[in-house]
């Protein structure tokens, strides 16, 4: 089997090394087959002139490394152009400059818990890997959890299928992961398999933790605009109960032509 890791860099060079040094690592010591490919904004800090000597070293015979320099207008407008140069149908992980493998998945790594899964996700690190830093993720990523939580995209890998289905909404610039992520588990019947273990150490400094309070207004925004208030207040009432059939039902019957109604017997059987 082949997976597929995407890296955006903008004026990071440090982190660019850093990540390049851990895909290495991860290939040579996992010989899965790998398909990278490193989307560059166009910096001008010296990443370019990296890449461009970093294609011609001896890499591992089981990586295949694609570069990309092309401008954009922010982090979400370079992944999703990541995403339209990416191979189709591949699970694939958003590991950005800095960010790196952690050695918990070099050594854990199994392709049998990566076959035939819509996606595949684990823990991650902040900075350091150390139980200290380790942030653990939901076991049950469904609609409940996404409904007001994420999982960060550096410790998530989505077929590259629904990543093209569902690009990122860039005006969303803070939150537009989130938002994907919600409309791929609400409008999907998927394959999850959760790892039970860490899958990045994650660079903190990064465009959510820098705009937390623009991101929380960003995800009522979106939710407003899918929801009413009174939905939203029934969606909530779902979300903490967590019992998948009853919120799938309601979540298909919100989308559906007899919403109303259904949202009052619905309101009804909360009381």
């Amino acid at each position: 089997m082949t997976i597929q890791i995407l890296t955006i860099n903008l004026n990071n060079l440090d982190g660019l090394k850093r990540s390049c040094d851990s895909v290495i690592e991860f290939c040579s010591a996992t010989k899965i087959n790998v398909k990278w490919l490193i989307k560059d904004g166009v910096s001008k800090d010296g990443s370019i002139q990296y890449l461009e000597s970093f294609k011609l070293k001896k890499l591992p015979e089981n990586l295949d490394l694609t570069t990309l320099i092309l401008s954009d207008s922010g982090i979400f407008n370079g992944m999703n152009q990541a995403i339209d140069h990416s191979e189709d149908n591949m699970l694939s992980l958003f590991l950005n400059s800095g960010d790196i493998i952690s050695r918990e998945f070099i050594k854990e790594f199994d392709p049998e818990k990566f076959r035939d899964f819509d996606i595949v996700y684990g823990d991650y690190f902040t900075d350091v890997e150390d139980n200290k830093h380790r942030i653990k993720s939901d076991p049950n990523l469904d609609f409940a959890f996404v409904f007001s939580k994420m999982i960060n995209h550096q410790s998530i890998f989505i077929n590259s299928t629904l990543l093209k289905k569902y690009l990122f909404k860039e005006e969303f610039w803070v939150n537009a992961d989130w938002v994907q992520l919600f409309e791929i588990i609400k409008f999907n019947k998927l394959r999850i398999n959760y790892l039970g273990f860490s899958v990045s150490v994650y660079e903190l400094g990064g465009n959510s933790g820098k705009h937390y309070e623009e991101g929380i207004e960003q995800r009522n925004r979106y939710l407003n605009s899918q929801y009413t208030v009174s939905e939203l207040t029934l969606l909530k009432q779902f979300a903490r109960i967590r019992q998948r059939s009853w919120y799938n039902f309601v979540i298909k019957s919100l989308d559906s032509p007899k919403r109303s109604k259904i949202l009052y017997y619905l309101s009804q059987l909360m009381r």
